[in-house]
């Protein structure tokens, strides 16, 4: 049975639906229901960098360098809404920096390394 959806025929139904939530498996329909949740509750600016803070320090612990720059341009960004252009600044000038290494370093990996 087809249903419209912005990206064409959908062919599967409302049952398929909850049988693949069900593979899921409880933890992760919680974590979506507290995904869900905590948007609705539009934390405070000082709630968010703190968030930002702590996925962060989690990104660094792992050397994601990607996942950092990601973070300091949500950092920058309320740094921004603030009115700190100048913190701001700072914030977007890390990212773009980490962004770099984290490319030169994506690229200088071989083909196999990437799989």
């Amino acid at each position: 049975m087809s249903q419209p959806s912005l990206f064409g025929p959908s062919f599967s139904s409302p049952e398929d639906d909850r049988r693949r939530d069900d593979r899921r498996g409880p933890e992760v329909r919680s974590e979506l229901a507290l995904a869900v949740s905590s948007e609705e509750l539009s934390p405070s600016p000082q709630q968010e960098e703190r968030r930002y803070r702590r996925i962060l320090a989690r990104k660094e612990k792992l050397g994601d360098l990607f996942g950092m720059a990601a973070c300091y341009i949500q950092l920058g960004d309320l740094y921004l809404a603030r009115g700190e252009s100048e913190q701001a600044g700072d914030l977007y000038r890390k990212s773009l920096r980490l962004a770099r290494a984290a490319n030169t370093a994506r690229k200088s990996l071989a083909p196999e390394d990437l799989s």
